[in-house]
């Protein structure tokens, strides 16, 4: 696998990129076409435009330039302390454990610098990143919240990093 980068902050053409991920990934789920990628879009957007640098966080991850994947920290409709982790999302054919590995690590290394005591991450079922998100990283299912804002209602998973402590010498951020 060659070299994953991991940088924080917008790159031109990251938002196409990212929704064209999200879009292939979940191409097989029910009902999430056109309307799944505009809602994708938008939000990302959105986000992008009124992230606060130093609560907020947006990850790209890639190889030889190209964008591999994404992840946020994003506190903006979360309680205080809270932080939700938004657009995970890693390329298929670039090793994705890793891909996703990478990002998260970063993600709560910055969570642990801001002293964020919540981390919750929302999936539509997917087994490989549950099994990622749980075996490597102690997230826990606590739920699923059904979204309505599409033809069909979707479920999705709710995950929580469970034991969390914002302070990384209480949990051990893998390096």
């Amino acid at each position: 696998m060659p070299q994953i980068d991991v940088t924080g902050g917008y790159a031109p053409g990251a938002i196409g990129a990212i929704v064209s991920l999200h879009a292939k990934h979940y191409a097989q789920g029910p009902d999430l076409t056109l309307g799944y990628e505009a809602k994708i879009a938008m939000e990302l957007a959105s986000f992008l435009s009124d992230m606060n640098p130093e609560k907020d966080q947006f990850l790209i991850a890639s190889v030889h330039g190209m964008i591999v994947g994404s992840l946020s920290v994003d506190t903006r409709s979360s309680h205080a302390g809270e932080a939700q982790l938004r657009w995970l999302v890693a390329h298929p054919l670039y090793s994705p454990d890793e891909v996703r590995g990478a990002l998260v690590r970063v993600a709560l290394q910055f969570c642990s610098r801001r002293n964020y005591t919540r981390i919750v991450l929302m999936t539509y079922s997917n087994p490989d990143v549950v099994r990622s998100l749980t075996a490597e990283w102690g997230f826990q299912w606590v739920g699923e919240i059904e979204s309505r804002d599409r033809r069909q209602p979707i479920r999705q998973q709710v995950f929580e990093l469970v034991g969390w402590k914002a302070s990384a010498t209480s949990r051990s951020i893998p390096r």
